[in-house]
Parts: C-alpha cells; sequence; structure tokens
C-alpha cells in the first residue's frame, strides 16, 4: 500500500521535500476545480437528446421483448445472440423498457427501470424441458441442424423487478425526473427491452445530481465509478461516476453496514476529504462549513498506516482544518480527565466504573457527595483573579486531593501549580478545621500538629508542592483519628463523614476500591476540552479524536461518550441562542456502533448516543455509524437512518435486518452476501431514488 502510494504521487513528494507542504492541498483543490468543470458539463448536455439517439441505435442494444408486464414485475424472452451482442446481463444489472416513438405522448419521453432478478420459467418451459431432456439423450445436442431443436436451447427468458418510471421534466425539457410509480402500461408488444450504455447508465444512476446542476447550491462530489459486476469479465466496460451531494449528510442517519476489512473505514475517509476540500472553499463564512468529530478507535485517521500511505490527519494537517486530539495520558493537554483539577467530572468516572458496588452504603455515600464546581478562566488567571473557596468547599476539595493521592492517583508538579494558580490559598487549612483536628488528638501530639500548620500558613517561603504535603500530613492526622474513634459526635463536621469513612479499609476495601479508575486518569491533562467544542462547534473543523492510544475499551467507550455529551450540549445552547444557522453543523462519526447503540437499548435510560440518534438533527447535528452486525443495532436509529452504504454481510440474520429496514435491498440480497469485493458498496442515499453499485475512490 505505501509503495502505491508513493509510486502514484512522486512529483508531490519530490515538492513536500523541497519545502512545498501544501502540495497535497493544492492537488485537493484542482479535485474541486474540476468539480466545478463538472457542473459545467452537466448543465451544458440535452439528456432528453441522448436519449433520443440512444432510440434511434436501439438495435444495438436491445435484449428482446417482454412477454409478461404488471406494475412490479417483468418477464422478458432473449436469446443467445442478443445475449452476446451486448456482453451478458449481470444479476441486478438495469435495463430500460421503453417505446420506440413518443409522438402520441405529446412528445413526452420516458422509460420504464427494470432491474434484473433471475432466469424465468416460460410458460411453455416444462414442455421445452423434456424436449432439450429428450435431444440431449439423443445425443443430438445443440448441433442440431434442426432450426426447432436449435431454437429450444438459443432462447431464455429472465425476470425483472420494475423499479419506476423516467420521464420528461416539464420545467427543465433536457433533463429526465423520476417516479416509482409507473404511469402508462401498454401491452408488451409495444416495448423493446434493452440494455442501457454509458449515457443512459448515468442518466439512471445521477438523475437527482443532473437535477441539482442546474440550481446555484452545488455541493456535488465523485464518489466512486458505477459498477454493476464486481467482475470486469463479459462486461461492457463502464466509467460511469456515482456522483453525490455532501449536504445528504448533513443533520441525517448514515449508515455502513459490512463485514471487517472491506471498505466502511476507506468510505469514511473519502467522505471526509470531501468535507474538508468543501469547508477550504467556504472557510470565508463558517456558518455553510460542517464541522467533524471523528471518534477514531484505532487510530488509522490520526496516524499513517500502511493501508493507506498517510492518514487523513497526515494528509490534509497543512490545510489547519483538520486537528487531532489524543487519550494519551503521557501527552500534555491530552482529552483525559485530571482527578485533581475537577472533583465533579472525576465522581462521574467513579460513578460509571463503579456503578454495580455501589450496593455498599459507605460508596454510595461517598458517591453523593456534592463538590462546587469551579470553572477555571484563563483570563481571570492572567488578571491574578481566582477562585476564593469557602472552608466548607475547600475542606472536601482538600480531602478529595489527599484520598486521590493515598489511592494511587499520580500528581504532577504542573497539576499542583495549575491549582494554585486558579484557587485562593488551595494547599492552606481552613482555621475551623484545625481546631477539629487539634481538639481530637492527644496534648501530646499538639505541638507537632502546631509546627506543620504554623509552617504551612508562612507564607512564600514554601513551595507550592511543599505546601500541598504539609497539608496532606495534616489531614492525615485526622485520618487516623477518625479510623480510630470517629468525630465523637462533633454534629458541625458530620458532612466530612462520607469522604473520610473512604479511608477506612477495616472489612471493606475502602480507598482501594478507587484504584479500579486509574487508566482514567491523566496527571498530564488539564481538563481543558473547550479548544476541541471550539474547532468543531464553531470553527468547522475535522478534529480526529485518536482513541487508540488506550489499551482499554471501557476508557475508549467512556471518553467518547463524555465528548459526545459535550458537543452534544454545546449544539443545545446554540440552539437555545438561536444561533444554531450562525454556526457549522457538525457530524459524528463512529465506528464499532453495535457498542454504542445496541438492540433493546432505549433513550429513556439518558445514553448520549441515543439523544444522538433521536434529537440530533434539531440542533444541526447527523451522525455516520459503522457495523458489521445491524442487527444489533438499536431499532429505532435504524428505522430513522436515511442513508445506506452496504458492503458484504455473510448472515441472512443481517440481511433480515437490512430489508426489514428497506425494502430496497430486498432484490440485491444474494448478491449482498456472496459479493466480497473491498470498496464495493450498495449505496442508497437521498441522492439516489434506488440502491446503485459503487466502487468507492480509494482514500489515499
Amino acid at each position: 500500500m505505501l509503495s502505491e502510494f508513493l509510486n502514484n504521487n512522486k512529483e508531490e513528494i519530490d515538492k513536500l521535500n523541497n519545502g512545498d507542504d501544501k502540495v497535497f492541498l493544492k492537488k485537493e483543490k484542482e479535485k474541486f476545480i474540476s468539480g466545478n468543470k463538472l457542473k459545467e458539463e452537466i448543465i451544458k448536455v440535452n439528456y432528453i437528446e441522448q436519449f433520443n439517439d440512444f432510440i434511434k441505435k436501439s438495435d444495438n442494444y436491445n435484449l428482446g421483448y417482454m412477454i409478461k408486464f404488471n406494475y412490479n414485475s417483468v418477464s422478458i424472452l432473449t436469446s443467445d445472440l442478443l445475449l452476446k451482442k451486448v456482453m451478458g446481463i449481470p444479476k441486478s444489472s438495469f435495463l430500460i423498457a421503453t417505446l420506440k416513438n413518443f409522438d402520441e405522448f405529446d412528445s413526452i419521453e420516458h422509460f420504464i427501470l427494470l432491474s434484473v432478478s433471475d432466469f424465468s420459467q416460460l410458460e411453455d418451459s416444462k414442455n421445452s424441458q423434456l424436449e432439450i431432456i429428450n435431444l440431449y439423450k439423443s445425443n443430438k445436442m445443440i448441433e442440431s441442424n434442426n432450426l426447432k431443436e436449435k431454437d429450444l436451447f438459443e432462447y431464455n427468458g429472465f425476470d425483472c423487478k420494475v423499479l419506476g418510471m423516467f420521464y420528461k421534466d416539464k420545467e427543465n425539457e433536457k433533463i429526465f425526473n423520476y417516479t416509482p410509480q409507473v404511469n402508462l402500461i401498454l401491452s408488451p408488444k409495444n416495448y423493446i427491452v434493452c440494455k442501457p450504455n454509458d449515457e443512459i447508465k448515468n442518466i439512471i444512476v445521477n438523475h437527482k445530481m443532473i437535477k441539482a446542476a442546474f440550481k446555484e447550491d452545488f455541493n456535488i462530489f465523485e464518489l466512486g465509478l458505477f459498477k454493476e459486476t464486481e467482475s470486469e469479465v463479459f462486461t461492457n466496460e463502464t466509467n460511469v461516476k456515482a456522483l453525490y451531494d455532501l449536504k445528504s449528510f448533513v443533520n441525517k442517519r448514515t449508515a455502513l453496514f459490512g463485514k471487517t476489512r472491506l471498505g466502511k473505514s476507506n468510505t469514511n475517509k473519502e467522505l471526509l476529504s470531501n468535507f474538508i476540500q468543501y469547508n477550504e472553499l467556504h472557510k470565508h463564512d463558517v456558518s455553510q462549513m460542517v464541522g467533524n468529530v471523528v471518534y477514531d478507535v484505532n487510530g488509522e485517521y490520526a496516524n499513517k498506516n500502511s493501508q493507506d500511505g498517510t492518514s487523513l490527519y497526515e494528509k490534509y494537517k497543512s490545510t489547519k482544518l483538520v486537528k487531532k486530539y489524543t487519550l494519551n495520558k503521557s501527552e500534555k493537554n491530552n482529552l483525559m480527565i485530571n482527578f485533581f483539577i475537577n472533583p465533579i467530572e472525576t465522581m462521574s468516572v467513579f460513578s460509571y466504573v463503579l456503578k454495580k458496588e455501589k450496593s455498599s452504603i459507605y460508596l454510595e455515600s461517598f458517591l453523593n457527595i456534592e463538590f462546587f464546581r469551579i470553572n477555571y478562566n484563563k483570563s481571570k488567571v492572567s488578571r491574578n483573579e481566582k477562585v476564593n473557596l469557602n472552608y466548607f468547599q475547600l475542606t472536601l476539595y482538600q480531602l478529595f486531593w489527599v484520598l486521590l493521592q493515598k489511592s494511587g492517583f499520580k500528581l504532577s508538579d504542573e497539576t499542583v501549580s495549575f491549582l494554585s494558580s486558579n484557587i485562593d490559598e488551595p494547599f492552606i487549612i481552613n482555621n475551623e478545621i484545625y481546631n477539629l483536628i487539634y481538639n481530637l488528638i492527644d496534648e501530646s501530639n499538639r505541638e507537632n500538629l502546631s509546627a506543620k500548620y504554623n509552617k504551612s500558613i508562612s507564607g512564600n517561603k514554601l513551595s507550592d508542592l511543599d505546601k500541598f504535603n504539609l497539608m496532606n500530613d495534616i489531614y492525615q492526622i485526622l485520618i487516623d483519628k477518625y479510623i480510630e474513634s470517629g468525630l465523637k459526635n462533633n454534629v458541625k463536621f458530620m458532612y466530612l463523614e462520607p469522604i473520610l469513612e473512604m479511608f477506612n479499609t477495616s472489612n471493606k476495601a475502602g480507598y482501594k476500591i478507587l484504584r479500579k479508575t486509574i487508566e482514567y486518569h491523566s496527571e498530564k491533562s488539564n481538563n481543558s476540552i473547550s479548544e476541541l467544542i471550539k474547532d468543531v462547534c464553531e470553527n468547522g473543523l475535522v478534529a480526529i479524536i485518536d482513541l487508540s492510544k488506550t489499551t482499554s475499551s471501557d476508557v475508549k467507550t467512556f471518553y467518547a461518550m463524555r465528548i459526545s455529551k459535550i458537543i452534544f450540549n454545546e449544539k443545545v445552547n446554540q440552539f437555545i441562542q438561536n444561533k444554531t444557522n450562525e454556526n457549522p453543523n457538525v457530524i459524528s462519526w463512529f465506528e464499532e456502533a453495535h457498542n454504542l447503540f445496541p438492540q433493546g437499548g432505549d433513550a429513556k435510560d439518558g445514553s448520549i448516543y441515543f439523544k444522538l440518534a433521536r434529537e440530533g438533527a434539531k440542533y444541526g447535528m447527523g451522525i455516520v455509524y459503522s457495523t458489521q452486525s445491524p442487527s444489533n443495532i438499536y431499532d429505532e436509529l435504524l428505522n430513522q437512518t436515511e442513508n445506506f452504504f452496504i458492503g458484504h454481510l455473510s448472515s441472512p440474520k443481517e440481511i433480515a435486518a437490512l430489508n426489514s429496514l428497506t425494502f430496497n435491498f430486498k432484490h440485491m440480497s444474494n448478491d449482498i452476501m456472496e459479493i466480497k469485493k473491498t470498496g464495493y458498496m450498495r449505496v442508497l442515499t437521498d441522492n439516489h431514488s434506488f440502491p446503485i453499485s459503487v466502487m468507492i475512490k480509494k482514500f489515499e
């Protein structure tokens, strides 16, 4: 893969080595400019004339004649001679049934679209089969010169599904409209059945995009090549590009179904590439841009890999329209939570991980502690304006920090400095707490306590870390005394019992149970997610969340959920403030979606993913979700999904789940189970009236 990428981009790589860091962006811009040329090419064509020219040459494409016809299906009689002429008919391929003359119908050109289903059981098939068997038995075979005998071997029939009807648009007489209803049916003898050439295939595949090209708002990109079969054998080579409108994914739900390693991620990367190109041309008007947040489970969007020879981030980082964020706890300013900075966020992690342990009364009491929320503000810090906590709030914070350190959570010098810069005297114990401790201990220990306390309040002679350690030592005296004899019914300080009880490991796990959450903590983080929110919800960037840097699937799941919730709440706030139209729409991209939107789930449980699926469009949010198991996806999400990309599915159970959503794929069911070509997708979006088979472009 890497060697292929290097060979295909030698010129660009030379320019990159010579200092042109925007060479790949220029290449993508050229593609977009060609997209504008595409608009010009589309609108200059008279598609009705193309069809009429096709009719004049229909003998070259004629497959045979209809022998049975109703609103749902057609039976066609054809012959070996005709099949050889058109190089065969792949299963599920498109055919058209058309009149040869439209004068009787006010020159309203129209044709019926068919999809090949299977061989047909002709009316005399049983008798014919008997005659053929007898011929085989008599060893006459097909070499017979008897015309009647030869006909038995050379004629055959096909059954086709009727998909709908194309007809000349009344407002724009250069193009076709489409309807799934067939409004006019004559007797079969009036029609010829033809295999469409590339011009007619283009009308069939791209009729909505052709119509869109005549409007001002043109956001059309190439998805790949229309391919009716995975094989190149016995087919006329086609060069029909499958086009799509990028905006059809905005505020919509899009599904990618297919087995692993067969092209779902490649499809996502191609779509995201087009969003970056689109945003590049609309960055002067942020309301027209689309923010994208990619939950990169395996790191293939963020990091260069051998499969692509590059990555989405590496390819487009020079545009400044794509950024990557990480859960690598050793990197500064990662997206993980620093437990020391925000107890409220930390308690949400404890609740998430320890929910199965909540039967313990002491743990329930601890998890129900309400901490004061601190809004850390850089501008306030620069003005030396610090948060001033009352002694009740500060004492809870201080004991919480001591508890974290006791439990084994790492505390960095940077975190201590951060707390000192944002909170007024964070490590000085309140006088009332000091007196409580003083009165609880024996007289023989009071001198030692007083010495430590006086040292801690001695001004700037101590470093922040020294102050923290002294605070820790003083609280340890209180903790030891509490474990030994409690607070001696000191009602004024009973509010400290739920957190003090966590230090008690007599007959219970106590603080040790919190160690189950150590993987969720990063001492390098400053708990700031505001940059990510601004990038996605205000600046319309593609933000790649590299989840691969943590090996725990539970940690990945938690942080994906946390980020999704924060972004969702931001879009809700924009909606409430009537600012949705001033800011970019947002699309969230999820892989392994069956883990996020499980079958049997219920939006009532408050899951952010169910909210996204049900309410996201209202607030300017869409989702793109990938899975190899649609049968395990939440029913309501499936039912509300508008766009589908279907690769290979091997199980009848998964096919049944797909067919329960939309009957449009039913006639393709066997193909979906049988064809395993990488990148070969059956596509049904708002841009398509029926599924089309597309070989998706290779991302590289």
